[in-house]
């Protein structure tokens, strides 16, 4: 019951946050999405079909992980190597533009069927 809870308000909050402008999101994330593929290896990820280069500096977090302490960041859940296809994930992006491939600056994993499939 518990999870149904925190699934329905985080899918709320995400579909607040895609209609609202960046500024007044509260979420951590700009983006969500599915991950299709990942290749740590390879340094790439696609997530909802778009590619994006996957650096060894990119924060992973758990979502609804206890908050660290006044002050004090959060830390990370793990690495790039905690990433999984399947996995519903909330991203920030940076770098892109101009024709680049934008680079993964922290990745929320979700929890499961936290992100609608709007392709189905």
């Amino acid at each position: 019951m518990r999870a149904a809870l925190v699934t329905f308000v985080l899918l709320g909050l995400a579909a607040l946050a895609w209609g609202a402008p960046r500024e007044s999101s509260r979420l951590p994330f700009e983006r969500f999405g599915v991950i299709d593929r990942v290749s740590p290896e390879e340094d790439t990820i696609v997530i909802s079909d778009m590619r994006y280069v996957l650096p060894a500096t990119v924060r992973v977090y758990l979502w609804g992980e206890a908050k660290a302490p006044r002050g004090r960041e959060t830390p990370p859940f793990g690495n790039r190597y905690a990433l999984r296809p399947g996995m519903h994930v909330g991203y920030t992006v940076g770098g892109e533009g101009g024709g680049r491939v934008g680079h993964l600056l922290e990745v929320w994993i979700l929890p499961p069927h936290a992100v609608p499939r709007f392709s189905e």
